[in-house]
């Protein structure tokens, strides 16, 4: 999770807090925001 560290220190806390229900709503909409990114990290 080192995309959502980078952007927003708190999203990490938030990610402890709602795992699941940050998980479905963040992947549909960090996937288009975050696809040049995670070509980076990964």
């Amino acid at each position: 999770m080192g995309i959502e560290d980078f952007r927003d220190p708190n999203h990490r806390e938030n990610m402890k807090k709602k795992k699941k229900k940050k998980k479905k709503k963040k992947k549909k909409k960090k996937k288009k925001r975050v696809k040049k990114i995670t070509v980076k990290i990964c």
